[in-house]
């Protein structure tokens, strides 16, 4: 288990994800991101960006079958 706050800042998510600052907020926008705002700026749940991450994982692992003759 990760230690810390489980609202993240933008810095703080893009450390997280080891994603550029830039780029968390361009994904926070387009919605790809789970995040929400306070006042002008973009919060981050941990719990939600963690499941965001094993979603990732789990839609580019290759599907593998097994053909028994």
């Amino acid at each position: 288990m990760i230690d810390g706050p489980s609202i993240l800042g933008v810095e703080q998510a893009a450390v997280f994800l080891g994603l550029h600052e830039e780029t968390v907020r361009r994904f926070a926008r387009e919605r790809r991101l789970p995040g929400f705002k306070v006042g002008r700026a973009w919060r981050f749940s941990r719990d939600h960006l963690g499941a965001w991450i094993e979603a990732q994982h789990r839609a580019r692992a290759p599907h593998r079958r097994v053909l028994v003759v």
